[in-house]
């Protein structure tokens, strides 16, 4: 069976570009922290695969392997419908934490903020950030993930 994905809107293509583009001048100007950050990844998990936002490799000091490296953070932009905020806030965020994501973002526009799931022993920690700290908490969470 095949299943055709739509394209995601300009409206989330455009926010995930420019956290690209965030990431990358963090990249830039602290070496060793973020190994490889890209968008629109296939991710296996135990039901299946899921096609992530953004990836996130931190702390490995290497180029990463896709097939065999687990990302360190995934991203994860809101869509409009309240089926897949849902999707995005509890299904993805279990599937990516049984896999062994350390932290996985949920980015949502319309309420601008940020939730950050925080894998634990126990579970997960949930801190959500508003967008006047967006940038300087995102920074700090790669550095986080990346120890």
């Amino acid at each position: 069976m095949l299943i055709v994905n739509p394209m995601p809107s300009i409206f989330e293509r455009d926010p995930n570009e420019e956290l690209g583009h965030w990431l990358r001048n963090y990249q830039e100007r602290h070496a060793g922290h973020l190994d490889k950050t890209v968008f629109e990844e296939y991710i296996n998990t135990a039901v299946g695969r899921r096609r992530a936002d953004r990836v996130i490799w931190a702390g490995l000091g290497r180029v990463p392997d896709p097939e065999d490296d687990v990302p360190t953070i995934v991203v994860e932009f809101v869509s409009r419908r309240r089926r897949d905020e849902l999707r995005d806030y509890v299904d993805k965020r279990n599937e990516y934490m049984a896999i062994g994501v350390s932290e996985y973002w949920v980015i949502n526009r319309f309420k601008g903020t940020m939730t950050v799931f925080r894998r634990t022993v126990d579970g997960f920690k949930e801190h959500t950030v508003t967008s006047e700290r967006f940038i300087e908490q995102l920074c700090c969470r790669v550095l986080i993930a990346a120890e």
